[in-house]
């Protein structure tokens, strides 16, 4: 406390203030520094930690949510793009049992233009699964 003693009469009387006054001025002042610089380390750290971790929880609430509305407006599209694509390959096959049934469908053709008329029929999505259209797409070596 040598310093503090030189420093409060020091001060002391340029301020007209009784030492002891200025003693307990510069201790009160040293300690709330000191308060601050232990609040500083050991708690303020905690308390960005816990504002951290809030925003964080909230930023994945807010992706959470904006994921989930996303998906509910995906939903009807997918819907009636596979009814979409129900009712097309459904039409395809009934097009090939008509087209089968036809008259002059027994008749030969040219090897080359039935390849031809096979293939594009096969290509396509609903008649891939045909057991005709196998041997067309997946042909063995």
């Amino acid at each position: 406390m040598d310093g503090l003693e030189r420093a409060a009469e020091a001060i002391a009387p340029e301020i007209k203030v009784p030492v002891m006054v200025v003693k307990i001025a510069i201790a009160a002042i040293v300690l709330t520094l000191a308060g601050f610089v232990i609040w500083k380390v050991f708690f303020a750290g905690h308390a960005a930690q816990v504002k951290h971790d809030v925003v964080q929880a909230q930023g994945k609430a807010a992706i959470s949510d904006a994921g989930a509305k996303a998906g509910a407006a995906a939903i009807p599209i997918i819907v009636k793009n596979f009814n979409s694509s129900a009712a097309i390959d459904a039409q395809t096959q009934e097009a090939i049992r008509e087209a089968l049934k036809a008259p002059g469908a027994k008749q030969t053709v040219d090897p080359a233009l039935d390849a031809l008329g096979r293939r594009a029929i096969c290509m396509r999505a609903s008649a891939a699964s045909l057991s005709e259209c196998e041997s067309v797409l997946h042909p063995s070596p």
